[in-house]
């Protein structure tokens, strides 16, 4: 935000030029990828920036030389952006230095229409800042604007487009598979692979760990290559740096053909070995063990605990060894969910390799992996069909427990009946369960440890995620050391019908939550609520003809339209079904929270004005319950008194904006609610749990 002296004695120099060179500034060209657009189908809107030679225009990491380039997309309301999307910048040397920058700039964004979109054309505006520079001097920053109109129409490809999604960072992302990056001395190394030859090969550091006026080499051959970086040592005055060892390389790597990937690996010593303990391992296994034993406490656990519960109870009148081998059975499930969802994490951040590779590199490809903070519970709740079968999931079980069905004497899910009558395999498919239903819980309680897990490299990982396995399954283990304990438990009776029937709300709770999450990254999808309603009736099908009591006809006939109504449902509520949208989907936005931007908080900043920012999204249940415990008309008024910016910053859907900007904050998900002050370098950042009494407090300590 503050820039270094020789950003004014550039803009000083500039401010004489002014007047010759009224005529030089950034020209914007928008077009968008479709001749029109059509309600809920995403299309792409980019800007295309004309500089006039010999001036160009700074990357976001021009470190004091000058100011990075910014844009920003106006859309209709009800329209979502995300984005901007860069384009990969050149080296540029200018006025003595060299610097990442643009003499074409190109920037695009991903726009999605409402489903409930009119007739109207929709109207764009783009707004880019730039300060354009040349080898003699640096122009004050200036605004430009373009319009684009789009009409709704059949939404057919552009002719003048000519594939920009491809040429820009993330979106044109070629996810090449990163082996390792370690350091030595005032140097680093980057392992990667990559079909053919990688001439040109260069990275781009997002945040000056790697200078841009050293020399990059690269050796290797046959798909294995090495890139030997320069890192920054503070030598060069115009990119400054903390005395604190960098642990991470993050930026784009970029080669001569014009692909590129996005590079965010740990940092680590050469020779540290294979089995070196990642920094901060331990801090991050005691958090989630910690973590784990607290989920059973936890509304969205709460409904498989009653299970286990009332399996315990049933248990009451048992051996000491049935138990004890019910519990590990128990913990087993909940160890291999953890286990198979790290492999599975692993697997797709490799899956291009992988499909391409034999069985031998496949395993060397996934013991050999880096890690990356992109793996964390956000990437699947940001997913529309993780939350489908989530939705899913849980209203059939619901269904189940209510009595609409039973799973039958020999099915291998989970249920009372089954644990009762010997069924190890029902404790071990509840530690299945109880992982899954857990996982959009886990926030409150374990902070940043879980996004730092899943950053570990794939070993480290799965001993991470084991510490939270452990935590889940810590009470059937208490149980199965120490069975008296099972006698406190109360006998079985009529209860457990009721408390079985109760507890199925719950599960309908966290559906209708989940398929609210659902609607918001699918606004088009509505029709998962009639979807929903055929499953349900298929389900009681199923429960009214098909039990064992029934003839065979009965069972077969029961099952066929079972079948039928369930299968009607699904592909009725499939994500991109093509039939058409029975509901619609809203949610009204509070008039005081802008929408968050790096460029509101600078400029916010530049004016001594606080800025109060919530990272927030609508999958996240604790972001919801801190909207209405915390912010009362007290705190409302405490922010009025001190003149605060008020920002919101939904990751409901993935961007990388607010994730970069996580990332500067150590924080790897959400709820985070930070206060920037124009004095202070460094935000003040709340406790993930909001009360309006601790808010109150943390604003007077920091504001008064």
């Amino acid at each position: 935000m503050r820039r270094g002296f020789l950003t004014i004695l550039f803009a000083v120099a500039g401010i004489g030029l002014t007047g010759a060179q009224e005529d030089v500034h950034l020209r914007l060209e928008a077009r968008a990828s479709v001749v029109a657009y059509a309600p809920g189908e995403s299309f792409y809107v980019a800007a295309r920036g004309e500089i006039p030679a010999p001036w160009h225009a700074y990357y976001r990491n021009p470190g004091s030389v000058g100011l990075g380039m910014t844009a920003q997309l106006s859309a209709p309301e009800g329209f979502e952006v995300q984005g901007p999307y860069w384009s990969i910048p050149q080296k540029l040397e200018s006025s003595g230095s060299v610097s990442y920058g643009y003499e074409e700039p190109l920037v695009v964004w991903r726009v999605r229409p409402p489903a409930s979109a009119g007739n109207e054309p929709a109207r764009f505006v783009v707004t880019g800042s730039a300060q354009l520079c040349s080898s003699e001097a640096c122009l004050p920053p200036r605004e430009s604007t373009a319009e684009l109109m789009v009409p709704r129409g059949d939404p057919e490809p552009n002719p003048v487009w000519q594939g920009e999604e491809g040429k820009v960072e993330t979106l044109g992302d070629t996810s090449l598979p990163l082996l390792s990056a370690t350091r030595e001395g005032a140097k680093a190394s980057l392992l990667f692979r990559k079909p053919g030859k990688a001439d040109g090969a260069t990275f781009i550091s997002d945040d000056g760990t790697v200078l841009p006026d050293r020399e990059q080499t690269l050796s290797g051959a046959d798909g294995m290559y090495e890139l030997e970086l320069p890192l920054n040592d503070g030598s060069n005055p115009l990119y400054p740096t903390s005395q604190k060892e960098p642990s991470r390389l993050v930026g784009i790597l970029s080669f001569g053909d014009g692909t590129h990937t996005r590079v965010d690996v740990p940092l680590t010593r050469a020779g540290a070995g294979g089995f070196a303990v990642p920094a901060g391992f331990w801090g991050i296994v005691g958090g989630l063990l910690v973590g784990g034993l607290l989920l059973n406490l936890m509304p969205c656990v709460f409904p498989v605990l009653g299970l286990k519960v009332m399996g315990f109870v049933e248990l009451s009148g048992g051996s000491r060894g049935k138990v004890a081998a019910h519990s590990l059975s128990f913990t087993v499930g909940v160890f291999i969910s953890f286990w198979a969802l790290g492999i599975l994490l692993i697997a797709l951040s490799h899956w291009d390799e992988l499909l391409s590779s034999d069985c031998s590199s496949r395993l060397n490809l996934l013991l050999s992996d880096s890690g990356g903070t992109g793996r964390t519970w956000a990437v699947w709740m940001q997913n529309e069909w993780v939350v489908y079968a989530l939705t899913l999931l849980l209203a059939v079980l619901g269904l189940w427990m209510v009595g609409v069905f039973e799973l039958g004497e020999r099915a291998s899910g989970v249920g009372a009946q089954l644990q009762s009558r010997g069924g190890l395999l029902g404790s071990f498919f509840q530690g299945l369960l109880v992982t899954v239903v857990a996982t959009p819980c886990s926030a409150p309680f374990i902070g940043a440890a879980l996004p730092a897990a899943l950053a570990l490299p794939g070993c480290w990982m799965l001993g991470a995620l084991s510490a939270m396995a452990l935590g889940l399954s810590l009470p059937y283990i208490v149980l199965s050391l120490f069975p008296s304990l099972v006698n406190l438990l109360p006998r079985p009776g009529e209860w457990m019908i009721s408390l079985r029937q109760a507890l199925s709300f719950f599960l309908f709770a966290a559906a209708a939550w989940l398929a609210g999450v659902y609607l918001s990254l699918n606004p088009g999808g509505t029709s998962l609520l009639t979807g929903l309603v055929l499953i349900a009736a298929g389900c009681w099908a199923y429960g009214r003809w098909c039990a064992l009591w029934r003839g065979w006809l009965c069972r077969i006939c029961g099952g066929v339209v079972a079948l039928l109504l369930v299968g009607g449902g699904v592909w009725l509520s499939l994500p991109g079904s093509l039939l058409p949208a029975g509901l619609s989907s809203s949610s009204a936005t509070d008039a005081r929270w802008q929408t968050w931007s790096p460029q509101l908080v600078e400029q916010a900043l530049d004016d001594d004005r606080p800025v109060f920012v919530d990272f927030t999204a609508k999958w996240c249940a604790t972001c919801q319950v801190n909207k209405a415990l915390a912010y009362t008309p007290e705190v409302y008024a405490l922010f009025d008194k001190h003149h605060v910016l008020l920002l919101r910053a939904d990751n409901t859907r993935p961007n990388p904006e607010i994730d970069a900007e996580l990332r500067k904050l150590h924080r790897g998900a959400v709820p985070t609610n930070v206060l920037y002050l124009p004095n202070d370098p460094e935000p003040a950042i709340t406790r993930e749990i909001l009360t309006a009494d601790y808010l109150l407090n943390f604003l007077r300590e920091k504001l008064e």
